[in-house]
Order: structure tokens, then C-alpha cells, then sequence
């Protein structure tokens, strides 16, 4: 999501650094160097501060300032430290720093070179417009997201302020003192050049008190635990001067009405979560509890850009699947540094790991599915893979740039969405995305505040980078509603699946589910829909269809009650090696009728087993395997429904062919060499037809690697290295290349992979 204001102590952290910071403290050092301007010349008297990471504070120094040729040694104790350079007041110079600066022995920091600074000055008044005195500022590169120091810091009795800052575009973030009623203020985007700029005016915001204690596994206080807070319509952090726990483990933030996010993350030297919390509605004063951070072991790696070179600034970001959803895992320090490397400590558990790409990057998020975290570990070297860049501009009415519109990107035949970075509109509503060739639906979700419609671009080829026409999303009307069993208890978790009368395509409308008092609220624009309610998964409760026209006004539906059905089940596997097949789709018809049964939740899990309501009757099935698999479609006819049924094991037998090509000779695929295969083997082939597409996927119908997608009209070879599209080997086993052109025709060979 686009971020307007960040903290000032982003890390970039590794394993050594915590180490290092944990190691005793007892023992000091001497640093060394010199201040110069960006002439050269000394910066006599200039002050040096050195910021412990482990706690926040601003360590003794007993020599802290630069000699009159701007050289300077100063004792401080082993750590970690944030190191400000201050040029003394009246200097025209601005404030440098030196962050995170691992001391574990007497050290030479060479030159700090001091830029100049523009003098910037203002008014910082209350939300009546009276003077704000006292009030701090903090200046933030808006493109990095680093702080800058400043020489001074804070409004005068009359909320006057004046500071020097360095050429740059910034964020600036007004900041009470503790115990202020007030939130901090904010002015973005600020553009500093050589001139200086007078005569700024800004006011702090009413807000509300939120308040909670952090302590660890031990139920012991954390002090130094620091809160962010992100709104969730657009996506920014929200300014507050006060976000870290005192000693007692308690916070209190003064915060503006609206949605957030917070993250609580632990200081930088003590070994246990970060957290967060989703969905904070603040509106009046709130107390958000205790957090109790687990104790986290550290997971540590190397990235590399698909060159081999060391990736800088990738974000790795942690899913636990043990979980609903799977939530993202809170993580502090998430970031690669110069040498692509990251530590980062997250409890024990099964997580999914996105590596995801800097911002200009060509390279794909690589993804590590079901990593069991259990001890210290390390993931070694990470290769990304390259891609091509999807980017888009999206507007909303009267051609208005929209942003924090989240961007999915579907893989039109599976159905899989793709692993994405930088996947937000920038302010300006503009994105780019970077995923592996192939054809996709492209999905705009703007966030609810906006109340306009999503949209979507179905079926786009994506071959090399491209640029997609603007997107222009409308305002949309509310059908709202609710949705409970025959008893009148709220139905939860429900989906709502749209389509437009009497079509098959089913329209985005993402957040359409019920809440827990079986409420919902969808966006569309006027017409006509069939609306389809699917209760969760596990429910014995049957799915409904409603009609409905949507006029030019809200609309209110009547309640929508859903009865229950007889639960079937069973289990599908290959026909040949009895292994679980996943995804294929178990359609119910009425004997002798093409009309299939409203059903949900019908598709074969990674067990291959199922289980869903129906009515009673007499039914026949059909099992439709996942898209992409070589299994031909099975019937199971005149299965007689009149109680919860188990069905025996239903086979489906592997073909030679998926779907016949329209032409015959329109696609040729060779047989795989060598086949079985032990690291390394060779496809041929060709497409007569427009862009050809070749991947592999594995038996359980999931794609585990992209070949090829572009024109292949001569006969064409390539080789793959049976590692997935994460980089990694695949496990031994059978494998299926599937060969696809524009027309909708495919071909499909089977190759086994050897250990």
C-alpha cells in the first residue's frame, strides 16, 4: 500500500546486528572521524548523538562535539546506534546521520559530509487556530521514507518554527507534546530547493485516546514497543508523537477518527514478536487491551535479483497458514540490505514467505509455500525470477486519479491469483505489477471509503510489458441486505457471487460476504442481477439464487433465508496411482436435465476428499478436474440422495490430450526428453495459432512453472530445469506440460521427474 509517512528507525537488519546489540554491554568503544561541509571545510562544534536501538534513548557521551576542524572521538558502549551530526545553530547547514551502526569495537567513521539546507519556517496552530507551542517536527523523505535531523525542532510560544533541511520532497509530521489532547498534524509532499520557503500554515487534528499494554511471553512489561497505525482507506501511516510503550508496557496515542491497522512492533534488541491488528474502528476513546508478544526465533537468507546479484531492498513478508485466511505475521527489520541478506524473528509455526521485489524491479515475488519455522533458520540463497510489468493508470469520476486501489492479477484459466508487490495505485493512481507471461484477469478493488465499483479486464494476454488502457471506475449503488437460516440465526461468512441476468460471468465484487449478524453491503452500478448466496465452507446450509433489479438508488433486499441440505461427500483420486487429486468441481444435475444444482463449496480439497449440501433426490454428478490437468471428466449417474451420503471413491483416468485443438494440426507437442527426467529435460514444439503458452503443472492441478508464452509458429524448444517458479526443485513425481494458443486449443504430455 502507498505510504506517506514512515518511522524513522526503518531497519535493514541482520542477524549479526542482533547479536551484536544482545551481546554484553559492558565493554566500550572509541569512534572516530570528522564533520565537513560539502565543501570540505570542518564543522567545528558539531554535536553528535548517539541513539540506542536496544532502548530508544540518547546514550551519555562526555565528548560530544566536533573540534574546530570538525574532527571528533566519542566513547560509547558496544550496540546498536542511530548517529545524529548537528552543525551548530546559525550553521546553513543541515543535520546528517549514520543509522543503525553496529559498534563491537573502536571504529573510523570517516567523513560525515553536512549538506545545505534551505530555511523553511511556518505556523503550527491548534484545531481552533490557536498557537501551538511546544509542538515537535519531524521531516520525512517522501520517497524513502527516511528521517531527517533537524537542527531545531520544536514551534516557539507563538507556534513559530524555523529549521534548515536539505534539498529533497518531504513529509512533515507535527507532533504534541505527551498528554495532548491533539493528534499530530501532517503535510505532505513538501518540495525543498535551494530558496528558502516561509510563510507555511498548519493546524494539529482532534483525536481520540487509544490506549493498551504490550508484555511478553512472561507477562512481563515491554517497554520501547513501537505502534503504527495505518488508515485503511488510503492506505498511509498516520502521524503520532507518542508511539512507543513506556516502562510499565503501557502506550497512549491520540488518534483521528477513521479505520486502521496497527502494528506493535518489539524494540530492536529484545527476541520477540511484532504483531498486528486489522479492522480498529476509532471513533471515541479506546483501550485496545493487552498484547502478549511470543517468543520468535530468527529466519535469516540471502536474495538475489535473476542475475545473481544481490537484491537490495526486498521486502520478505511472513503467512501463517495455520490460520484462517492466512494472516500475515507482523515482522520488524523486513527488508534486504546491500548485500540482499535479511534476519527476521517470527514465532514458531508454518509460514508462507513472500520475497517481494523493490519498486522498478523486473523480477516476480518468489514465494516458499508451508515453511515449518521451529528454530533458528536459514533459508540460504533466494533467486528470483524475472517477469514482465503490467501498469496501468485508474481515475475515478471526472477523471480524478484514485489511490490505494488494490490490484489483483487472476490467472484467467485457473483462476490462481498471482503473488504481487507494489500492488496499491501511488497517489497519482498509477501502479505497476510484475508477474510471468501468461493470460490474466486484471481486477481493480478501490477501498470501500471511495464507494465506487471494482472492476476488472478480463482475458489479457500478457507476453512482454505492457501497459493497460485507464481504468475508470464509477460510483456505485449499495444493495444491502441480510442473509439467516430458517431459525433466524445470522448467517456469517456467507459469499455473494454476482452475475448480470441470465449471464454466466460473474462479476468482482470483492468484500461481498456477510458479517457475523448476517449483514452485507455491495457496490454495483445499475441493472438487472442474479445473485448467488453461498454459505461458508462446512455449513450444512444449502446455497440460494435472487433476482433482483438495482435501480439508481440504494436498495434494501428482504432477508434471504437459506435451509438446510443433506451433506454429500466422498473422495477423488487418479485412476492409476490412487493419488488425491485437488480442485476438480463435483456439478450436480437433476437426472436427465442440463440445468446444473445451485451448489457451494463442491471442489476436492488437497486430500481429494469433499463433502457438501444438497437436496434430496436423485442426482447425477459429474467431477470436472482442475483446468490444466490431463484427466477426462467423469460421470456417476442416478445417485439416490435421501440422507448425509458418503460415496465411495470416484477415480478419473489420465488422458494423452486435454481439450482437442480446434484445428488438428494447429498444435504439436513433441514427447518430453528425456522421459522419466533427473534435472534437466527438453520440450519441442509448435503453435500454429497466435501466442503459445507451455507450463507445468502437478497432479493436484496446481501450475508449478511457466516456459514459455509468445509465438511459436517454427517449431520451438526449451528446457526446463524442473525447479518451480520459485527456484527451487520440484519433488520427485509425475508432472504434466500443457501446451495452449489463443484459439483455446491445448495439448498435454505427462512427464515423471526422477530423484
Amino acid at each position: 500500500m502507498p505510504t506517506s509517512l514512515h518511522r524513522g528507525r526503518t531497519s535493514r537488519a541482520l542477524s549479526a546486528l542482533l547479536i551484536a546489540s544482545l551481546a554484553t554491554r559492558a565493554s566500550g568503544a572509541t569512534l572516530t572521524g570528522v564533520v565537513r561541509s560539502n565543501l570540505g571545510v570542518g564543522v567545528a562544534n558539531a554535536n553528535i548523538d548517539a541513539i540506542d536501538q536496544c532502548t530508544g534513548s540518547n546514550i551519555f557521551i562526555a565528548t560530544d562535539l566536533a573540534a574546530s576542524d570538525g574532527s571528533f572521538s566519542i566513547g560509547v558502549p558496544n550496540g546498536t546506534y542511530d548517529l545524529h551530526f548537528i552543525p551548530p545553530a546559525g550553521s546553513t547547514l543541515s543535520a546528517g546521520d549514520r543509522q543503525e551502526f553496529v559498534v563491537t569495537g573502536n571504529a573510523a567513521l570517516g567523513t560525515i559530509s553536512l549538506s545545505p539546507g534551505a530555511l523553511v519556517s511556518g505556523t503550527l496552530l491548534t484545531p481552533t487556530l490557536g498557537p501551538a507551542t511546544g509542538m515537535g517536527l519531524k521531516f520525512i523523505d517522501a520517497v524513502t521514507g527516511h528521517r531527517v535531523f533537524l537542527t531545531k525542532s520544536t514551534t516557539d510560544v507563538a507556534g513559530h518554527w524555523s529549521v534548515r533541511v536539505p534539498a529533497g520532497s518531504w513529509n512533515i509530521d507535527f507532533r504534541p507534546p505527551s498528554g495532548s489532547a491533539f493528534a499530530d498534524g501532517e503535510r505532505t509532499g513538501l518540495v525543498v530547493g535551494a530558496s528558502d520557503i516561509a510563510g507555511l500554515s498548519d493546524a494539529l487534528k482532534n483525536g481520540f485516546v487509544v490506549t493498551g499494554h504490550v508484555q511478553n511471553s512472561a507477562l512481563n512489561p515491554l517497554s520501547e514497543v513501537d505502534l503504527s497505525a495505518f488508515n485503511k482507506c488510503t492506505g498511509d501511516e498516520v502521524p503520532n508523537a507518542h508511539d512507543n510503550t513506556d516502562a510499565a508496557g503501557n502506550f497512549s496515542l491520540v488518534m483521528p477518527a477513521g479505520t486502521f491497522t496497527f502494528t506493535i512492533d518489539p524494540p530492536y534488541c529484545v527476541a520477540s514478536e511484532a504483531t498486528r491488528v486489522v479492522d480498529v474502528v476509532v471513533s471515541g476513546p479506546l483501550n485496545l487491551g493487552t498484547f502478549t508478544l511470543r517468543n520468535a526465533v530468527m529466519v535469516s537468507g540471502i536474495v538475489h535479483n535473476p542475475d545473481g546479484s544481490p537484491m537490495v531492498d526486498a521486502r520478505v513478508k511472513f503467512f501463517d497458514v495455520s490460520l484462517a485466511g492466512p494472516p500475515r505475521q507482523g515482522t520488524v527489520r523486513d527488508h534486504t540490505n546491500a548485500a540482499g541478506a535479511f534476519a527476521i524473528a517470527v514465532p514458531a509455526g508454518t509460514y508462507d514467505i513472500n520475497i517481494e521485489p523493490p519498486v522498478g524491479s523486473t523480477a516476480r515475488v518468489l514465494h516458499l509455500s508451508s515453511m515449518g519455522i521451529t528454530v533458528t533458520t536459514n533459508l540460504g540463497t533466494l533467486t528470483t525470477l524475472a517477469g514482465v510489468a503490467i501498469s496501468s493508470h485508474v481515475q475515478g469520476p471526472g477523471a480524478v486519479p484514485l489511490g490505494n486501489v488494490n490490484i489483483n492479477v487472476v490467472d484467467h484459466l485457473t483462476g490462481v491469483a498471482q503473488h504481487l508487490t507494489h500492488d496499491a495505485t501511488d497517489a497519482n493512481g498509477n501502479y505497476r505489477v510484475v508477474v510471468a507471461p501468461g493470460t490474466y484477469d486484471v481486477q481493480y478493488a478501490p477501498p470501500l471509503c471511495d464507494a465506487l465499483v471494482p472492476a476488472s479486464i478480463d482475458s489479457v494476454v500478457i507476453a512482454s510489458t505492457t501497459t493497460l488502457a485507464t481504468a475508470n471506475l464509477v460510483t456505485g449503488i449499495h444493495l444491502t441486505g441480510t442473509v439467516t437460516d430458517a431459525s433466524q440465526v445470522p448467517v456469517s461468512g456467507g459469499e455473494l457471487d454476482v452475475f448480470p441476468a441470465g449471464s454466466t460471468h460473474q462479476l468482482f465484487t470483492p468484500g461481498a460476504l456477510t458479517a457475523a449478524n448476517g449483514s452485507y453491503d455491495v457496490l454495483l452500478v445499475p441493472g438487472k442481477y442474479d445473485i448467488h448466496y453461498l454459505p461458508a465452507a462446512g455449513s450444512r446450509l444449502r446455497p440460494r439464487s435472487v433476482s433482483y433489479p438495482l435501480e439508481s438508488t440504494s436498495a434494501a433486499l428482504s432477508p434471504v433465508v437459506l435451509s438446510p441440505g443433506l451433506l454429500l461427500s466422498g473422495n477423488v483420486r487418479d485412476a492409476n496411482t490412487l493419488a488425491a487429486l485437488a480442485g476438480v468441481r463435483i456439478e450436480v444435475y437433476p437426472v436427465h436435465n442440463s440445468a446444473p444444482l445451485l451448489t457451494a463449496n463442491n471442489q476436492s480439497s488437497a486430500a481429494g476428499s469433499f463433502s457438501f449440501p444438497i437436496d434430496s433426490g436423485r442426482w447425477d454428478l459429474r467431477y470436472v478436474p482442475s483446468p490444466g490437468t490431463n484427466y477426462a471428466a467423469a460421470w456417476r449417474t442416478g445417485v439416490l440422495v435421501s440422507a448425509d451420503l458418503a460415496l465411495t471413491m470416484q477415480s478419473l483416468a489420465p488422458t494423452s490430450t486435454a481439450v482437442a485443438p480446434p484445428v488438428a494440426s494447429a498444435l504439436e507437442l513433441a514427447p518430453p526428453e528425456p522421459n522419466p527426467a533427473r534435472g534437466e529435460v527438453r520440450f519441442q514444439f509448435r503453435a500454429a495459432h497466435g501466442a503459445a503458452q507451455l507450463s507445468v503443472w502437478d497432479v493436484s492441478g496446481r501450475r508449478v512453472a511457466a516456459l514459455w508464452n509468445g509465438p511459436a509458429t517454427a517449431p520451438t524448444g526449451v528446457r526446463w530445469d524442473t525447479r518451480s517458479s520459485n527456484g527451487r526443485p520440484v519433488p520427485p513425481g509425475i508432472y504434466f506440460v500443457r501446451l495452449s494458443d489463443s484459439t483455446g486449443g491445448t495439448r498435454m504430455r505427462r512427464v515423471t521427474v526422477m530423484p
